[in-house]
């Protein structure tokens, strides 16, 4: 998908209809995994950090997204990360150790 991934947006960008049905049905199926892990999680709040190309490239997916968000998860919401996955893990890792966190290892502290 990858790959196709800016041919069919920029088709969807200029009316196709089918290109914009895919583009749609992404967003769609995101947004269905993020409620069902939010359930499972018993997160009623919770904030997004949706990172990738087709997401930060694609604006009908993110805005698709964001609009079956609200729809399935209405306390939900998009966010800018604050670092990236390594930093992320790093900071979950530190909050759930008894161990002090060395300079450096929050998010967006990098060397």
């Amino acid at each position: 998908f990858a790959r196709l991934a800016p041919l069919v947006a920029a088709a969807a960008g200029h009316g196709d209809g089918a290109a914009a049905a895919i583009v749609q049905h992404s967003a769609l199926a995101l947004a269905e995994l993020v409620a069902g892990v939010a359930r499972a999680l018993d997160l009623q709040t919770p904030a997004l950090c949706a990172r990738g190309g087709a997401l930060e490239h694609i604006p009908l997916l993110r805005d698709g997204l964001e609009s079956a968000l609200a729809e399935r998860l209405a306390g939900a919401r998009l966010q800018h990360p604050l670092g990236d996955a390594c930093e992320g893990a790093l900071a979950l890792a530190a909050a759930r150790s008894t161990i002090a966190p060395s300079s450096g290892t929050e998010p967006g502290n990098r060397p």
